[in-house]
């Protein structure tokens, strides 16, 4: 998984491992994201489960826990932050079934392994089944590696581990002259950085794979996300904005550098497959969990450096400093929102007061710089939906973009109450950002190559929810009924 990759990025910045790759398999003109909202922590549980969002436990970015399942009752998190134990707490109390990574495990034999240098992507694909997770802990905040992360995660093999100060020890101190925007570097967790004993972002992420590629002769499963072009795609916006791209040309990183990165990996990767003879007994798949939009043109946030992600968060959550919202936010959320989600789509949990007049606040946040349509979401016999409840005043988008059936995907009792399409060049939180329904945030790259799949382009429109029965056919396994997705896309 490439975080926050585009199709046209491949053509766009030349990318010749991908290119190369996209040449030789089966690659999806009209593959997507399929579900809502379209960001990190849904997608990567998504591809995991092989579940829409409304079954897995938490329905966006921000968790209302009202049955305390994972703390007091009634607390609010923000979905990112949990930890391993709370996210398996809800995988065990929400999934009634087998997923699709423990259906795959029964049939290859061997370990499920998730890798990755952002934590909640790594722990979240890897679900309740994964054997082990590796990714990266905390800044350490004491001692000789003050500021530094180490290896952290389930059952992290001691090749990885076990010396201090390792090669897989990142210095996260450094911010590479991105401290005066709104979504600073970490030091080397995204970018490779400058001491070539401890490289970062996703070299460390890739160096992971192949340690356990070389290490472990349990592996059937590798789950690999590489997090480096959403944090450059982020700060700078830089995608579709020429005065973006010439602003962060003079900083050290920016979003062609990382993408450069991001395919040299898929090559070492794939390299590394036909070096040990294993090319042509595996089954690759290279997609992403959202694509990205640049919001530079019309940005609502507000522009001065944050702590955080004040921009994308309005209300108090458990375990969590206060957000400093924009204007923006202040203006239109007190009174109407209790809590909400600002991004390239804005997620609203009305207040007690509010929820008495849906029609009202349907025009209300109509009327929000950059709305295009609203959506409310209403009780449907013993299930949830959402509908348009604003005229609609969007883009003409395709069949299987469908704002209503995408929101469906995540309806559910905890489920925002109001969504806010936003116009395609629009955002609130970051200069470059996704999440809602823009198709360059919902298109995605889909990548499948296997011996005896043949290569070339395919129209059909599959989803990342298909990705488990498509794995499942695959490998021999029946895809059950309970399944979300399905194996249609893949010619048989």
């Amino acid at each position: 998984v490439l975080d926050q990759m585009r199709p046209d990025y491949i053509d766009i910045y030349d990318l010749p491992n991908l290119k190369k790759l996209r040449e030789e398999s089966l690659h999806f003109k009209n593959a997507n994201v399929g579900h809502f909202s379209a960001n990190t922590i849904m997608s990567h549980p998504v591809i995991g489960t092989g579940l829409f969002p409304k079954h897995y436990g938490w329905s966006d970015e921000i968790f209302f826990d009202e049955k305390g399942e994972v703390g007091p009752t009634g607390a609010w998190y923000i979905s990112s932050s949990l930890n391993l134990e709370q996210y398996r707490k809800l995988f065990r109390k929400r999934l009634s079934q087998p997923t699709g990574i423990a259906l795959i495990k029964k049939m290859l034999g061997g370990e499920a392994i998730s890798i990755g240098q952002k934590d909640y992507a790594a722990l979240t694909m890897g679900g309740l089944d994964a054997d082990r997770v590796i990714t990266l802990s905390p800044k350490i905040k004491a001692g000789e590696w003050t500021g530094w992360r180490r290896p952290e995660g389930l059952n992290v093999p001691s090749y990885i581990s076990r010396t201090e100060g390792s090669r897989f020890y990142l210095d996260c101190r450094n911010d590479y002259q991105t401290k005066e925007t709104l979504y600073a570097l970490d030091g080397n967790r995204y970018v490779p950085g400058d001491d070539p004993e401890h490289q970062g972002g996703d070299i460390w992420t890739t160096d992971v794979a192949l340690t356990v590629m070389q290490k472990n002769r349990k592996w059937r499963l590798l789950m690999i996300t590489m997090g480096g072009i959403d944090k450059l795609g982020h700060i700078y916006g830089e995608m579709d904005n020429p005065r973006q791209q010439k602003i962060a040309s003079k900083v050290p990183y920016n979003f062609e550098k990382m993408l450069k990165v991001a395919d040299t990996q898929v090559g070492r990767l794939i390299a590394e497959l036909k070096s040990r003879g294993l090319w042509d007994k595996t089954f690759l798949i290279v997609t992403a969990d959202h694509g990205g939009v640049s919001a530079a043109k019309h940005f609502y946030g507000g522009k001065k450096k944050t702590t955080g992600h004040d921009n994308a968060y309005y209300g108090s959550f458990a375990g969590e400093k206060p957000f400093k919202s924009s204007k923006n936010a202040k203006r239109w959320l007190p009174g109407h929102a209790e809590r909400a989600v600002l991004a390239t789509a804005n997620r609203i949990w009305l207040t007690d007061t509010a929820k008495k007049d849906l029609p009202a606040e349907c025009r209300y946040f109509a009327k929000m710089p950059g709305a295009v349509a609203v959506y409310n979401k209403e009780k449907a016999a013993n299930d949830w939906q959402y509908r348009l409840c604003s005229p609609y005043r969007g883009p003409d988008l395709p069949k299987f973009l469908d704002p209503v059936t995408l929101l469906d995907t995540a309806a559910m009792s905890q489920s925002p109450d109001l969504v806010v399409q936003l116009a395609d060049d629009s955002g609130y939180a970051l200069m470059g950002d996704h999440g809602g329904f823009q198709e360059k945030s919902m298109r995605i790259p889909m990548i499948i190559h296997a011996p005896e799949i043949a290569a070339g382009p395919n129209d059909c429109p599959i989803r990342l929810i298909d990705l488990m029965p498509l794995v499942m056919q695959q490998v021999g396994v029946p895809a059950p009924a309970w399944l979300d997705g399905n194996a249609r896309c893949l010619p048989h």
